[in-house]
């Protein structure tokens, strides 16, 4: 007997989400690109803080618009 009280309706299994570290500065179009670019910045510390930096700034942006 399936448990489906647990189950959200509507979920698109085909539909592949892709997780966006850098969303407004490096935006990635599959997940393995997400994760490439990813692994590719922990490898560097350096660029890795900076391109958060960067990404926090870009964030900062799009409230300011918004607000």
């Amino acid at each position: 007997m399936p448990l489906n009280g647990y189950a959200e309706p509507g979920i698109d299994r085909n539909s592949e989400e892709v997780v966006q570290p850098f969303e407004l500065t490096k935006p990635a179009e599959t997940r393995e690109e997400a994760y490439e670019q990813a692994a590719e910045l922990v490898e560097h510390p350096k660029e890795l803080i900076k391109a958060q930096n960067e990404e926090e700034k870009a964030q900062e942006q799009v409230i300011k618009k918004e607000g």
